[in-house]
Parts: C-alpha cells; structure tokens; sequence
C-alpha cells in the first residue's frame, strides 16, 4: 500500500485530493462490502497526523492480516472502549433519542384499588383504627319485640295483688299479736307464707329473670337484690322450721309486686313510645342549639333523627345506673357484715344477711323513673309527642331560652286578609304588588296574604331591587325610582306618613309609595287551641325564657294576650332586626335531639319539653328518695345486730318501714306529674 503524504495547504494550481468510493476504501483496506445481514466495524479514526503515520507504517509490515480490525475478535472491554471513541469521533452532533415509548398498563382492578387505598390510609394515620358503623335499629322489628313481651294482663295484677295482700294479712296478724297465728300450727303458718311466695315468683318470673340475668353479666340492678332475698328466704325456710320462718318470705313476697310494677310500667312505656313513633308519617325533632343566642341554650324545632332517637330511647336511664351501682355496693357490704356478726356476735348468718338485705332494699327504687316515664309517655301520645328516654330529661330538665316564630303563635293557615281599602290615586294592583315585592324581598310570613289579594286583583308581579328593616316594626324597599315602606301603624306614624283621620286599624298593614299613604290591608288572626295550650305551659313556667322571634310586624305580645288569653309579661320582645335573625337562624352541628313530635304545632313542642322537664325532676326525687330510704334501713339494722337487739325489729317493722316510704314516694311523684 502507498503511503499518502501529509495534508498541505490549498493552493492555486494544485489538483485537489481525489474522494473515494466506499468500495475503494473497503478495496484498500484489504475487505470487501458487507453482505446483507454483516456487520462491519471499523477502528476509531485518529487526528493526530503522528499517530495515523505510525499505524499506516505497521499496517505496510503486515500487510492485509492487521487491516482488519473489524474480523479480528478482541476481549470485549476492548471492544467496548473502541466502539465509545468511534461514536465520539464520527458523531458530528449528538442525535437526539428516540422518545421512550411508555408501556401499556393495564388499568387496576378493584380489590387491586382498595388494598391500595387501604395501604396508603394505614401509612398516613397508623395510630387510629377505623371505627365500624353502629348497626341501624329496625323499628318495626324493635316494636313486635316488645308487643310480644306483654307483662301486664288483668289476671296477673289481680293474682299479685291477693296474694300481696294475703301476705300483709300475715305480717299484721304477727305485729298487732292476733289470736289468728295462734290457732294455726308454725308448719301450716310455713306452708301458708311458702306456697304463696313460690305463687307469686310464678306469675312474676320475669323480676327472678331479670336478677339473675344482672349477675351472670356482671350488672347487678336492684332486681338482682331482690333475688338474692328470695334465695335466702326460702333457703331459711327449708333449713331452719321456726315459728317466725314466714315472716321473711311474707315480706319478699310484698316487696315483689312494687319490682313487677316497675318492670311493666318499663316495657310499657317502650311499647307506647315505639307505638307513637311507627304512626308518625313525617317526624320533627325537638333540639338544643347552643349558636344562636351566646351563653344560652335554645329549644326549636328541627330535622329529626329516628336513628338518634331509638339508641337514646333504648339506653339505660340514670336511675336504673345509680340503682345498680346502689346494688353492687350493698350485696357485698351486707355479706361482710353478716359474716362478722356471725363470728363476733353470735348471729345467724343467713337471718343476719336477711335482715341486712330487708333493710337496705328500697321497694320504690326501681319505680323511680318507670313510673313518671311510663304516665308521660301514655300523655304526650295522644298530642302527638314521645320522649327519647332519660335523654329528654337531661336536656330539658336545664334553663333554656325558646323562640317562638311566626309558625308557633299564627300558622299560615290562621292569617288571613279581612279587606283593603286605597288611598290617593295609585292603581290597587300597583300598591298590592308593591307591598308584595317588599314582603318577597325581606322573606315575610305576610307574602302569602299579599299574594292572595294580586291574585284576586289579576295584577302583576314586581320585584324589589333592595330592601331593609326597621327596629320600629316595618319594612322599605326599593321597587324601581319607587320608595315603598309596609308595616304598622305605629310604624307609618313614626316614619311621618300623612294617615287620614279616623284611621285606627291596628291589625292591619299599611303600605305607602313615596311618603303618601296608598293602601290599608285588614288581616285577621286566629288563635290556635294547641298554641294556647303549649303558651300557658311555658309562660307559667319560670324556668323557661320565652323570646317572640316572629317576623310578622303585626305580631306583639298584646296580640298574643288578648287572642290568647294569657298572661305575657315575661315575654321577651327584641328589635324587629333582632326577632329576624333569630327566627332565620339555623341550628347548627352542635343540635341534640331530645324528643320527636308528630306535628308541627307549638302545642306538642311546648308539651314535650314540659314533661320532659317534670321527668326529671319527678324520677331524681324519687330516687333521691329510695336511695335515702335504703341506706337508712341498712344503718338502721346493723346497729340493730351489733346492739344485739334483733328480737325487736321483727320483719313486721322492717316492711311497715318500707311501705310508709314506698306510699311517700308514690304521692309526691303522683303530685309532680299531676299538678
């Protein structure tokens, strides 16, 4: 091969260098052109002119075997290497890449996307577990449960009530001495007392039940008392045959039909309220706002919760707690003290624990809130009213603030128009459909009434483009280039509009355009006999603050009184603007729901939240009551047992004790309820 001489300089008379074929350079380097299918590789090219001279001079000594670099194999770090340098070398601009094409996902499936949602909640809150959803209450299903646990059938009241009275014939025949115990032998007297207090656990298995039932959970009730006392009763009966025997099982066995009461009054009062609620057709709620009025809680009506209702309804009252609480401290307490005087005091255990038990078992406890629930209930039913339980009494037994609207004094229904009469020279259907553009615009009750007297007009409607209130009971409007002001007439007087003489009208409303008088609307209301009934049991009540929140400006508490008859002196009545937030305001998250009426009327709102009311404050007294009662009684028969003089109280005593308080009970919370 002939080596080529350097580069020189391009100068004129020079032949230029002569380009060569693809298959002249191949030819040259002792190759031929590729075949399709090969590959060819050739060596990185050098621009160092040193370097080219000392290849091409090794390349001369071993001619076509060393030309080839491309036939040659090499190690494959060589190769690699060499194979960079060419594409450095020839590339004279970096080609861009091809874009990556993006593989085709397939989209996720959905078990895939919520264990993924799952994994990513777990990363973001591992600390908080999720909390499951409480089951929905079936109330059809809730209600055929208790219709079919009916308790109270006349033959079974009458058979407890002769043999209590049987019962108490043996306890007075002991206490007075009669000469009727001593013509009958002490085991006839022990069949007597036995055989009709086995009767009476018969026909009231469910007080027995109920006990038992209160152990196994570990919730003992004042049921579970008692059935501690039946045990140890006929357990004293069957191992020790005295004379006295009878007496202790006379008095469990009057002691029961007061714990049966209780249990039927209970499931009774569960029935009618679950009865009421499966009549109504639209429920309203009766809740507890605490937003609108600051540091005070408000009573108003609002959207109701059958869910919320029937999980409070079915929660166990305070009484029932603080009774078994009451139960879980004096079981042991008395066990206790039966084994020391046992020990110290020569005492029979199970006639100590007898009498302990006697003393310290209230018979009225469990009728603290059965009795007063029950009585309510049976009332508000037939005005269309249920209480949610021990929840209305923790919610309206406090001092609230209650708003009375448009829709508790009037309903719709009972304002109407009584005539009109127009002054000066404006159209009637100008000055009606004015007045009704004022009214639309501020939300008035009243629009309805201006509605009814266009449509009798045939006139049109118009549309105010602003409007505003005034504290002096009226409303402006701007209706176009007009001034319209509609409200009373002492509002017209205030506002200096010229008013004809003889114009005294005072349910009436007044509409004037530009300062001139234009019309007279008559209206007409008419009281409601469930609103009189619901304002007497508030406006009678201290503890209620009674606010008139009403947007009619004709409404006033002089109307109020002389349509209702009652007394309104400690009816609150702020500005207009004031009465119309707070009549448009809404409740708010923060509402408990305290009981459910079955119309919308301020009658049952204002009964329901009175017996509310009265259920607390009858069933704390009645158990404040029993507890005083049973705790009494147990001080009283331990210092009897440490004094050593048992002898004296005698069963007779301890039953006429707790009867006299029983009776006490009963007539006060009878009077509560009642008057």
């Amino acid at each position: 091969m002939k080596q080529r001489d350097s580069e020189q300089l391009h100068t004129p008379g020079v032949s230029e260098p002569t380009d060569f074929a693809l298959e002249d350079i191949l030819r040259e380097f002792g190759t031929k052109a590729a075949q399709p299918g090969e590959t060819i590789v050739f060596a990185p090219i050098q621009d160092d002119a040193a370097k080219n001279e000392n290849k091409a001079r090794k390349a001369a000594i071993k001619d076509e075997q060393v030309t080839v670099y491309a036939r040659k194999e090499k190690p494959a770090a060589i190769e690699k290497k060499a194979e960079q340098r060419r594409i450095v070398a020839d590339t004279p601009a970096p080609v861009a890449k091809a874009p990556k094409q993006k593989p085709v996902i397939q989209p996720p499936s959905d078990a895939q996307r919520a264990a993924r949602a799952a994994e990513k909640k777990s990363r973001e809150k591992p600390h908080i577990q999720p909390v499951p959803q409480a089951q929905s209450i079936d109330l059809p299903t809730l209600l055929a449960q208790y219709r079919g646990k009916r308790m109270n059938s006349a033959l079974r009241r009458i058979a407890l009530g002769v043999l209590a009275l049987g019962n108490l014939l043996l306890l007075c025949a002991s206490g007075f001495s009669l000469s009727l115990l001593s013509s009958l032998s002490p085991n006839t007297l022990l069949l007597i007392s036995t055989g009709l207090f086995l009767l009476s656990l018969l026909l009231a298995w469910e007080v027995p039940a109920q006990g038992i039932a209160g152990l196994i959970k570990l919730r003992p009730s004042a049921y579970s008392l008692f059935t501690v006392l039946a045990a140890l009763c006929l357990v004293d009966v069957f191992r020790n045959a005295r004379t006295d025997g009878f007496l202790y099982c006379a008095v469990a066995n009057l002691a029961l039909p007061f714990f049966f009461r209780a249990l039927v009054l209970e499931r009774t009062a569960m029935r009618t309220a679950l009865s009421c609620l499966h009549r109504f057709e639209s429920p309203v709620g009766v809740s507890e706002v605490t937003k609108i009025l600051p540091n005070e809680k408000t009573l108003r009506r609002d959207k109701a919760d059958t869910q919320e209702f029937l999980s409070r309804l079915l929660s166990p009252a305070l009484p029932a707690r603080v009774m078994g609480v009451y139960t879980a401290v004096a079981l042991p307490s008395t066990l206790i003290l039966a084994i020391f005087f046992s020990m110290r005091m020569n005492v029979a255990f199970i006639r100590g624990w007898l009498m302990l038990l006697l003393g310290a078992m209230p018979f009225a406890g469990m009728l603290a809130f059965s009795q007063p629930f029950a009585a309510l209930t049976k009332r508000l039913a037939g005005i269309g009213g249920v209480l949610s339980g021990w929840s209305s009494a923790r919610i309206f037994g406090k001092r609230h603030t209650i708003l009375l609207r448009d829709e508790d004094v009037f309903p719709r229904a009972n304002v109407t128009g009584n005539g009109m009469k127009i002054y000066g020279a404006q159209p009637a259907t100008k000055v009606i459909s004015y007045g009704l553009a004022a009214l639309e615009a501020a939300q008035s009750p009243l629009a309805s009434v201006f509605a009814a007297f266009l449509e009798s007009q045939h006139g049109r409607h118009t549309r105010a483009d602003s409007f505003r209130y005034y504290d002096n009971g009226g409303i402006g409007a701007q209706v176009g280039s007009d001034v319209v002001l509609i409200g009373s007439l002492s509002f017209m007087r205030v506002m200096g509009v010229y008013m004809p003489a003889g114009t005294k009208l005072r349910q009436a409303a007044y509409v004037s355009i530009n300062g001139e008088l234009c019309g007279v609307f008559a209206l007409k209301y008419t009281p409601s006999a469930s609103t009189r009934f619901g304002l007497r049991a508030l406006l009678g009540n201290s503890n209620f603050s009674v606010i008139l929140a009403t947007q009619d400006f004709i409404i006033s508490p002089d109307l109020i009184a002389a349509k209702y008859e009652v007394q309104t002196g400690s009816l609150l009545f702020p500005a207009f603007a004031e009465r119309v937030r707070l009549s448009s305001s809404e409740a708010g998250e923060a509402a408990r729901q305290g009981a459910l009426i079955a119309k919308d009327n301020f009658g049952a709102f204002a009964a329901t939240v009175a017996a509310g009311r009265t259920l607390r404050s009858s069933a704390m007294l009645s158990l404040a009551l029993a507890l005083f009662c049973g705790i009494l009684g147990f001080i009283l028969c331990t210092l009897l047992l440490a004094w050593n003089a048992m002898p004296t109280a005698s069963p007779f005593h301890i039953a006429c004790y707790h009867l006299l308080w029983a009776l006490m009970t009963s007539f006060l919370s009878f009077i509560q309820l009642h008057f």
